[in-house]
């Protein structure tokens, strides 16, 4: 029964996280393993639920020399937030990679 529910409860909140109005994520560890990854995220990404389970570095290799990954280390480190406007991102879509301004909310 309780199993049942754990597995219900599971489904609901995967359909809440997929539906957010918001691009979401949720990393795990000092890796930065993506755990949730809602459509709106992986579109900004450019990538597939595939990357679920992936360190993020792995799954978007692009992300190398930008801030990022070291703005997203110091948050786990330190705790500390991280607000950023119209900041500068290349990412790669359909092998094509292009610059897009971002907030982050971290």
């Amino acid at each position: 029964m309780l199993q049942k529910t754990i597995s219900r409860l599971k489904t609901q909140m995967k359909g809440f996280f997929d539906e957010a109005p918001i691009a979401f994520g949720i990393l795990r560890n000092r890796n930065l393993r993506i755990e949730v990854a809602n459509r709106l995220i992986l579109q900004v990404w450019g990538r597939t639920d595939a990357v679920i389970g992936q360190d993020l570095g792995v799954a978007i290799p692009e992300l190398e020399g930008q801030p990022y990954l070291k703005i997203l280390d110091n948050i786990f480190l330190t705790g500390e937030r991280f607000i950023g406007t119209e900041l500068k991102v290349s990412l790669e879509r359909d092998g094509i990679t292009e610059c897009y301004t971002l907030q982050f909310y971290l």
